[in-house]
């Protein structure tokens, strides 16, 4: 993993042991990289009513760890690959949900976070910190058209992480209902990202997640979630993702044996506290958090899997479905723009008054 700008500050695990409180609340664990065991790494995402604070280093604990270290992580030192799949097999309103998501996290990442965009109709931008020139791009997909597939693209998007020499890396996978990709595909996105040394998360907009990209993502240290239909649902993942690549921390220790990891973070009497189960253990040393409650249900549903090989995404861009008249595609694609605007713009009405009850509740308790 990438080194630092900040200085590493040494902790004990000891120190808010005893102050934590007895019901911690979720904390967002981003990656975890048990390599080489017995020392790991793990990256959280500070929550959203602790932002905007001076975190001491001392507010976080990794449980029974030694040599416990930790420091702040920088946004510019991040580069992001976000994946919509917008094939034909994915449903109108988890297209719009998909797009409207999408365009609303560009605008909540913070500002030096460079991203690129993928679609499986065959929009591939290289990185940049433009977000307007991202939101273009995520709106000048063609949905329904059948330049790639999910595994394919995906593959890609990877493949381009491992061409970013400095840095983290992480990729986000947003999927239709159920979408999934082979297993043996999966093997070798999973390949990709370990050379990239890059985290992978997918949001399905519906109510489960293919489980070979779950599996990915778990493998990869990342995640994989399912937030249902709706604005509530693009609320959602707009939550789950802006809080991923917000204020982050990590953290460094050595474990004394192979087992579960247990992240604690302390402020004010309030305690926050993800436990990653089998660190080290046989045969995969990376995998993903548990949280004590968490904000979203993630099912597991069994997936035929596709026999569509890799595609290699030419220049000409997205073609209709079949080779014939492209009407159909840019009428869905008007369609399924406006709905996703319509998203994005209930998402962002929702998030701003979500901010300022936050941003109330924050002046009363100082008061």
């Amino acid at each position: 993993m990438s080194a630092a700008h900040l200085a590493i500050a040494a902790v004990t695990a000891a120190s808010s042991v005893a102050s934590a409180s007895p019901t911690p609340e979720p904390l967002e664990v981003l990656a975890i990289d048990a390599r080489p065991f017995p020392q790991i790494t793990v990256d959280v995402a500070v929550p959203e009513r602790e932002r905007a604070r001076d975190l001491p280093p001392e507010a976080f604990s990794l449980l029974g760890l030694t040599d416990v270290a930790v420091e702040e992580l920088d946004p510019a030192d991040l580069t992001l690959a976000v994946v919509l799949d917008d094939g034909p097999e994915v449903r109108t309103p988890g297209l719009a949900f998909q797009q409207g998501s999408a365009t609303e996290l560009m605008r909540t990442l913070p500002p030096d976070i460079e991203v690129m965009i993928f679609t499986t109709s065959g929009v591939a931008t290289d990185p940049t910190v433009d977000r307007n020139a991202a939101i273009d791009a995520i709106g000048s997909s063609r949905p329904r058209s059948t330049s790639g597939t999910l595994a394919g693209v995906t593959a890609d998007a990877a493949q381009r992480l491992e061409t970013v020499t400095d840095g983290r890396r992480q990729l986000v996978v947003m999927t239709g209902e159920a979408s999934d990709i082979p297993g043996d595909e999966a093997t070798s996105l999973l390949a990709s990202l370990d050379r990239a040394n890059a985290a992978m998360r997918v949001v399905s907009m519906g109510d489960t997640v293919g489980p070979h990209l779950m599996q990915a993502a778990n493998d990869s240290g990342g995640a994989a979630a399912a937030v249902g239909w709706g604005s509530d649902a693009a609320l959602r993942a707009v939550d789950i993702l802006s809080t991923t690549f917000a204020e982050q921390f990590r953290l460094r220790g050595t474990m004394a044996a192979p087992g579960p990891v247990t992240v604690r973070l302390t402020v004010d009497g309030r305690s926050y506290e993800a436990t990653i189960p089998d660190v080290g253990v046989a045969p995969t040393t990376s995998t993903t958090a548990t949280t004590p409650t968490t904000a979203t249900t993630v099912a597991v549903a069994t997936v035929p899997a596709t026999a569509a090989a890799n595609p290699t995404m030419g220049p000409g861009g997205p073609t209709s479905s079949g080779g014939g008249s492209s009407t159909p595609v840019v009428e869905a694609s008007l369609a399924i723009a406006a709905l996703a605007l319509i998203v994005a713009v209930v998402v962002t009405q929702r998030r701003r008054s979500r901010h300022r009850a936050l941003s109330r509740a924050a002046t009363s308790r100082r008061r």
